[in-house]
């Protein structure tokens, strides 16, 4: 695992979410590539899977009957709940017309936007939604997603989170084996307010990586790469795609030379 998460509180508001992910649903997940590559606990992951019921679910879609919410660390559903972020889970819909959804100019749904420019980029995931069991009372909060952070940071920020639910409200963070850290597990939400959570230690994503490369006619050459938007730039501006988080077996012409082979720098 590599480290625990801990949280501290404050006072951030929402960051509007602009594109529509297009979860519309009751029960589901929409997958969405990640802006950036995002570590939680030990793990990178470049996409995950936007929950309607107040998850971010990295690893297993936990659906059907994902909006059975229980206190950290929660039970296997479909699914052990490893690699999980529980914004502020219990029993919503984002696929109702009207009623509550009217109270959001954009009706409900999940929607993100990009903060700031790499690479040091933020991303937003904004939950608009009413409750499955009260379609009239509604939830407004949100996930923030942080780049190249070295302690992995992740803030949750809530809105107005009126109560409705017949499920309990949970917030926190589950990894493997158990390993979690819990806010809140109570049948009433949330005020107002934000959290931000850290998990210093363990092995951050690196942004740049020293390498030795073999040139067709056996020379040796030093490298810098550095990763820009998940890709690897080499000085000369030649561009190769991410392999994991070092370049391997590239077969590709770097001015009068081939790469044979690359390698991290012992």
């Amino acid at each position: 695992m590599g480290c625990q998460y801990t949280f501290t509180t404050g006072t951030d508001p929402i960051v509007p979410g602009t594109t529509d992910t297009g979860n519309h649903t009751d029960d589901g997940d929409t997958f969405i590539a990640l802006p950036f590559s995002f570590q939680l606990y030990d793990q990178t992951f470049n996409g995950v899977n936007v929950n309607s019921n107040g998850r971010l679910d990295f690893v297993c879609i936990n659906e059907p009957h994902g909006y059975l919410s229980a206190c950290l660390p929660a039970p296997p559903n479909v699914c052990p709940y490893d690699y999980t972020i529980f914004g502020l889970w219990t029993d919503y819909g984002t696929d109702i017309v009207g009623e509550g959804c009217s109270n959001f100019a954009s009706g409900c749904g999940i929607f993100t936007s990009v903060s700031g420019s790499a690479p040091n980029r933020i991303f937003n995931i904004e939950w608009r939604a009413v409750y499955f069991a009260d379609h009239n009372q509604t939830a407004n909060f949100e996930i923030r997603l942080y780049e190249n952070d070295p302690n992995k940071r992740f803030d949750f920020v809530f809105g107005t989170v009126q109560s409705g639910s017949d499920q309990l409200y949970v917030s926190g963070v589950q990894g493997p084996n158990n390993a979690f850290t819990q806010d809140f597990c109570d049948a009433n939400p949330p005020a107002a307010g934000s959290r931000t959570y850290t998990c210093p230690g363990g092995t951050p994503i690196p942004t740049a990586t020293t390498i030795w490369w073999w040139g067709e006619a056996g020379q040796r050459h030093l490298h810098t790469m550095r990763l820009r938007s998940n890709r690897w730039t080499e000085p000369t501006g030649h561009i190769r795609s991410a392999t994991n988080r070092y370049l391997l077996n590239e077969n590709a012409n770097i001015d009068k030379y081939m790469w044979l082979s690359c390698r991290p720098l012992p």
